[in-house]
């Protein structure tokens, strides 16, 4: 290799080190940080789908307690408490939404499947 040509590669290093200057991975490395940043990314897209879902169904509970059974503003704060504490409980694993059904079915006296058919959505 003549000087010329050492010198142009020496340039197009220099150059090149002005825009990568972070580590340099290996394959394993790369591929344990790509999966690392797409699991963080699942996780935040799914918390961010169940932050909408519980916003979605707060919004349509609420319209109806309000159209329906006549809920005032200060009523309406209590059943938000109260249904947020029991979203805790479950996300917390201390109770399961099926503990949640098999409550409502000894205590309204309703099967399961009946229970379904009345909360099928059209």
């Amino acid at each position: 290799m003549g000087r010329k040509e050492r010198r142009q590669m020496e340039r197009v290093q220099k150059a090149e080190s002005k825009y990568y200057t972070e580590k340099v991975y290996t394959r394993a490395e790369a591929n344990m940080a790509v999966k690392q940043i797409v699991a963080k990314q699942a996780y935040e897209m799914e918390k961010s789908a169940r932050k909408h879902a519980v916003r979605d169904l707060s919004a349509v509970l609420i319209e109806t307690l309000r159209d329906e059974f006549g809920f005032g503003l200060s009523r309406v704060i209590k059943f938000m408490k109260r249904a947020n504490k029991k979203l805790s409980c479950v996300s917390s694993g201390h109770v399961t939404i099926d503990d949640i059904i098999k409550q409502w079915e000894i205590e309204l006296q309703i099967d399961q499947d009946e229970f379904y058919r009345l909360t099928e959505v059209d």
